[in-house]
């Protein structure tokens, strides 16, 4: 209701000010006439004031409340980023996976936080990457020298968690000769060790999440013995043995398939004697490190790499020992990506790597290999040092460093 106090129409007509009704027509007390007429024409311009400035208020608060309701009601999922002022979790587990003359690999664990977009990574206190997973190369740095790199998070607000911070080396300029007694062999697994069988499908399926598997013997199974989904990054698999993995399944089995990225790979002794998987170990994806790796009894190709993402990253095979069946090439690898992004992407290093098989078989051959270079160093086939004209056709001999 609106009070019209309109003194000159309360000293013609000699009444009090009236409440009048919100909305012309409405119900509600009406004023009475004055004797001489002249206060209906004055009441008529006050009902038609108090209801232009009712009509102004009314227009004042919905514009009010509409701005407010865009501030405060939260979002389908969540709460709007105006309101959210908390950073997110510092990246936790940051560590150097492996290195090169030139460029540093990391990884680190997910920080928490509803809007969390993405990380900061810095080199010597500059920026120098801003990956939306948790790992990323530290590229065109110089050999031997020690850096600071660091990690932060940051969400959709733009708040930034504090950093975590190592230090990491590049490798000598220089590399030491190779070791007389080969590459290291894996440690086998720890007690108590779990035993894993299945012939008619896979050993361990992770399909989501972190892989976490160590202390494992696995025997006899149809499908792959170890099969990595998705794109959750940091899965560990360590001091596993695998052996005699079949196909029940009609398609390509393995005795470890990595479709996620970011996969360490420690201790693995893989014997196929009496199976008939197609590979060891076949990785489909960046950032992936193999150390004390043992391969054999009959497969064409011990090691194989797929380019499935497109993304570069770099994957590091350190002391392993591989058997090959195959009388073309041992270690193979392809591009599956196609167009619009073709091209085997990674960064290849291989030290302390031996390799068996027939004669004239080569160490290595990528498909359309653009990734920017791979490092070979200490590297044996059939017990003599890797050569040049040890390397396939499909990678660019522009590309190819090979150190004793």
């Amino acid at each position: 209701m609106v009070v019209c106090k309109d003194h000159h129409l309360a000293s013609e007509g000699g009444f009090l000010p009236t409440m009048l009704p919100e909305l012309e027509g409405s119900p509600g007390p009406r004023p009475r006439q004055n004797r001489t007429g002249t206060g209906s024409s004055s009441l008529r311009c006050c009902t038609c004031a108090a209801l232009a400035t009712l009509a102004a208020l009314t227009a004042l608060v919905a514009s009010a409340s509409e701005a407010s309701a865009r501030q405060t009601v939260p979002s389908a999922v969540g709460l709007s980023t105006a309101d959210d002022t908390l950073p997110p979790s510092a990246p936790a587990g940051l560590v150097a996976r492996g290195s090169t003359t030139t460029a540093i690999s990391l990884s680190w664990r997910r920080s928490t936080d509803n809007f969390v977009k993405g990380y900061g990574v810095y080199s010597q206190g500059t920026r120098v990457g801003r990956p939306s997973k948790p790992s990323f190369v530290v590229g065109r740095l110089a050999c031997g020298k020690s850096y600071r790199v660091a990690v932060d998070a940051f969400d959709a607000a733009r708040n930034r968690s504090t950093r975590r911070l190592i230090r990491a080396s590049t490798l000598p300029c220089s590399s030491s000769p190779p070791p007389s007694s080969g590459p290291a062999p894996p440690k086998p697994p720890r007690a108590p060790v779990t035993d894993k069988s299945n012939p008619q499908g896979l050993g361990f399926n992770v399909y989501s999440g972190q892989a976490d598997i160590h202390d494992k013997r696995i025997q006899d199974t149809g499908d792959s013995a170890i099969l990595l989904h998705g794109t959750e990054s940091d899965g560990v698999v360590r001091r596993v043995e695998i052996g005699r993995v079949q196909n029940v399944v009609g398609w390509a089995t393995h005795g470890i398939y990595a479709k996620a990225p970011g996969g360490l790979f420690e201790d693995i002794r893989i014997d196929n004697t009496g199976g008939v998987a197609s590979s060891g170990i076949t990785l489909r994806m960046r950032n992936q490190t193999l150390r004390r790796i043992w391969i054999g009894g009959g497969f064409q190709h011990p090691l194989t790499y797929y380019e499935h993402d497109g993304q570069g990253g770099l994957v590091l095979v350190e002391d392993a020992e591989l058997h090959c069946t195959n009388g073309q090439t041992c270690i193979w690898g392809d591009d599956s990506n196609g167009p619009p992004s073709p091209g085997l992407k990674q960064q290849f290093i291989f030290r302390r790597v031996h390799v068996f098989g027939p004669a004239g078989m080569k160490f290595l051959n990528f498909m359309n290999y653009t990734g920017p270079g791979i490092e070979i160093e200490s590297s044996f086939i059939n017990g003599r040092p890797v050569t040049a004209a040890d390397v396939g056709s499909g990678i660019p001999a522009s590309k190819v460093t090979i150190r004793p």
